[in-house]
């Protein structure tokens, strides 16, 4: 992470250097990086399919042309 980014964002960052893991995708205690990444890709890109197919518009506004907050 940058140091910028780091000064602006402590807790960010602190978890990111927690969360940093070497060598295989797989590390001990379970967890799997792989698995993770790819699971919170899917939901996302599920979570956009589901807005887009509800006709939401991309842009950052609602339908009415009002800014989403």
């Amino acid at each position: 992470m940058p140091p910028a980014a780091a000064a602006a964002y402590p807790h960010v960052a602190e978890l990111a250097g927690a969360a940093a893991h070497d060598g295989d995708f797989v590390v001990g205690g379970g967890c799997d990086d792989r698995f993770e990444s790819e699971f919170a890709l899917d939901l996302l890109l599920h979570g956009f399919e589901r807005l887009r197919l509800r006709g939401r518009p991309s842009g950052g506004r609602r339908a009415g042309g009002d800014p989403i907050a």
